[in-house]
């Protein structure tokens, strides 16, 4: 469950929970006049494993001719869209960014820190050298 909180977990699987249910119902319940009534379990499925496909980003092989279903399909692939790239954002920005107390602005810092120290530049240098005479100029 590292490294988001439990709360976070707890609202992208009642993001799901809810998604799962709204295509259950829909398939369920939806009016068509191409489609046959479908049952329970074959609504359940269909709505279980469309939640799971759209989530990871891929297509379902069912065969959807109603546009109630596809509306909501739609709304359900924006929604996971916008869940899987916050989630994606936010798991970049914790695994590539180190977590800091202070600024590491000086040598002292960087070492207290343990971040190595692979200045390339003479402007480097100099900011933490704390030099005030460019060699530069």
């Amino acid at each position: 469950l590292r490294p988001f909180q439990l709360t976070l977990w707890l609202g992208v699987f009642a993001c799901l929970g809810v998604e799962a249910l709204a295509l259950f119902f829909t398939r369920h319940l939806a009016p068509s006049d191409t489609e046959p009534q479908y049952g329970l379990m074959e609504s359940f499925q269909f709505g279980y494993i469309t939640t799971l496909k759209l989530f990871v980003s891929q297509g379902s092989d069912y065969v959807v001719n109603s546009h109630t279903v596809r509306m909501v399909l739609f709304a359900c692939y924006m929604m996971d869209t916008i869940v899987t790239s916050v989630y994606g954002g936010g798991l970049s920005a914790i695994l590539t960014l180190p977590t800091l107390e202070e600024a590491s602005d000086s040598v002292e810092r960087l070492y207290r820190h343990g971040i190595p120290w692979t200045a390339t530049s003479p402007d480097w240098v100099i900011s933490l050298k704390g030099a005030d005479d460019d060699p530069m100029v």
